[in-house]
């Protein structure tokens, strides 16, 4: 009769602990990266040490808000989503756009304004994420001015303007 119980509660726990799905998906943040270059000359447009920067009085327009480029940027290891805004970062030497950080676990379709400063042509990037719960997949497409690009983004800028 002891072995019986035993069995039971063995099978009784089998199947509750199975019919429970405990399943917790972690996705990560996602964060707009855009590097901007000169098409004459390759030359980083971003580099608040050149004479051709371009982020100054530069606005990112997202879901009808717009966040003015902080040039002092700050930088964290922190893993969960917070919205830092929009942010002038280096690395390795290399300046580029940083807006984020979005909901990893979301799925979008929604585009990023960039306004320049002194007219300068706004460019408009449309981010499409669809996300597979059941999959734990996610799959991102990024457009630059309505044509299909890679990401981290880069856009290629005439240094023909005037900053003044």
């Amino acid at each position: 009769m002891k072995k019986i119980k035993v069995v039971l509660l063995l099978l009784v726990s089998i199947f509750a602990f199975s019919s429970c799905d405990f399943k917790v998906i972690d996705w990560y943040p996602i964060a707009l990266q855009v590097y901007v270059e000169s098409i004459e000359t390759g030359e980083d447009l971003l580099n608040p040490a050149s004479d051709m920067f371009l982020g100054r009085n530069a606005e990112l327009e997202y879901e009808g808000e717009r966040y003015p480029l902080v040039i002092e940027g700050l930088e964290t290891k922190e893993f969960h989503p917070v919205l830092y805004g929009f942010i002038l970062k280096n690395r390795n030497g290399k300046y580029y756009l940083y807006f984020g950080d979005l909901d990893g676990g979301k799925g979008y379709n929604t585009k990023f304004i960039i306004h320049w400063n002194n007219n300068i042509p706004e460019d408009v990037i449309h981010f499409r994420r669809r996300v597979n719960y059941s999959l734990v997949k996610a799959t991102d497409k990024w457009k630059l001015n309505s044509k299909k690009t890679n990401f981290p983004i880069v856009i290629k800028k005439s240094t023909q303007f005037s900053l003044h």
